[in-house]
């Protein structure tokens, strides 16, 4: 058993590796340490490895799990076993290093159930300068709205089409226009018709045929 001592020492990784696989592994280790000849002491460290794989038995479902395996041998004998691995040992320091802080972009979003991939899509139909080609984007910035504005501000199976236009007009500042032929489909048909479909990969086909339409022209 380990002293409360020594549990002060060990880094968090240590205790983690340590704990999943237990005194006598680890005994096994120190006693590696000891075994003055070289082969016999490679030897002695792949019948611990087998070992290992046993208690350790989800990791065989990693990729190079062998190699997570020679990891977790050199933190259990503290990086203190001279032999031959076969592959590249992480420094200690490498596992403990804290990850750099990430900052999360300011996206300023106005309404954040249509999202910013909306905002963009209104952005991209202003400027394009093919009249075509912008009235399809926007009636299927429009579609994807009402859609948006269905799954995401929890405004249940309706939602009026004054609503989306309103926003329509305050996002792209008024400087696209509802074409005058358009007409939104029905709330419920859009909620049949979508719900199986996720919103990434449907917005994906909305640009995806924006810029075929603009390359056929």
């Amino acid at each position: 058993m380990e002293t409360q001592e020594n549990k002060k020492t060990l880094s968090p990784i240590q205790r983690v590796i340590h704990a999943r696989y237990g005194n006598n592994i680890k005994k096994l280790v120190e006693y590696s340490k000891t075994i003055k000849d070289r082969n016999k002491r490679n030897q002695a460290v792949r019948q611990i490895i087998e070992a290992m794989k046993i208690i350790n038995k989800d990791i065989q479902h990693m990729e190079d799990y062998e190699r997570v395996l020679w990891n977790h041998l050199a933190i259990l004998a503290d990086y203190e076993l001279d032999i031959d691995y076969p592959y590249p040992i992480i420094p200690l320091e490498d596992f403990d290093r804290k990850p750099e802080k990430i900052d999360y972009p300011d996206q300023n979003i106005r309404f954040r159930h249509y999202g910013k991939i909306i905002e963009q899509m209104i952005q991209k139909a202003i400027e394009e300068q093919n009249p075509q080609v912008k009235e399809e984007m926007v009636r299927r910035i429009l579609i994807q709205m009402k859609k948006a504005y269905l799954f995401h501000a929890h405004a249940g199976n309706y939602v009026k089409d004054d609503v989306i236009i309103r926003d329509f007009e305050r996002l792209s500042r008024g400087q696209l226009k509802v074409p005058q032929n358009f007409s939104f489909p029905h709330s419920r048909d859009i909620l049949e018709r979508f719900s199986g479909v996720p919103e990434a990969e449907y917005e994906k086909r909305i640009m995806g045929k924006s810029n075929n339409q603009r390359k056929n022209k």
